[in-house]
């Protein structure tokens, strides 16, 4: 994986909805980071917006994270939301079959 473009994770819990915001080259390396912001947000009560609008390219340890994420908020009867992804990262998923998490769908 590419390492010219920063990882950046950012987590916002002042407005109304939870941001994690994605940017640069993730992967494995960042995962443990991106684990601990997923959970922090998880313990705000509140439902979850992920924008990896700024993401350069992801690696499915990032993803793993973010489908966790997924089913641990519908099982606690919350959402989350997804901002569209840069078109790399869309095309990742689609070819991954996981297109539907673009929809917010992570049933079983």
């Amino acid at each position: 994986m590419p390492s010219n473009e920063l990882a950046e994770i950012s987590i916002d819990t002042e407005a109304p909805v939870g941001t994690l915001r994605l940017a640069g080259v993730l992967g494995v390396e960042n995962a443990e980071d991106l684990r601990r912001a997923a959970l922090t947000l998880l313990e705000s009560g509140k439902e979850i917006c992920i924008d990896w609008s700024s993401a350069v390219q992801i690696d499915a340890s990032v993803l793993q994270v973010v489908l966790a994420l997924g089913h641990g908020l519908a099982a606690a009867g919350r959402s989350l939301s997804i901002a569209p992804p840069a078109g790399e990262i869309a095309s990742y998923l689609r070819i991954a079959g996981f297109s539907s998490i673009l929809d917010g769908d992570f049933a079983a």
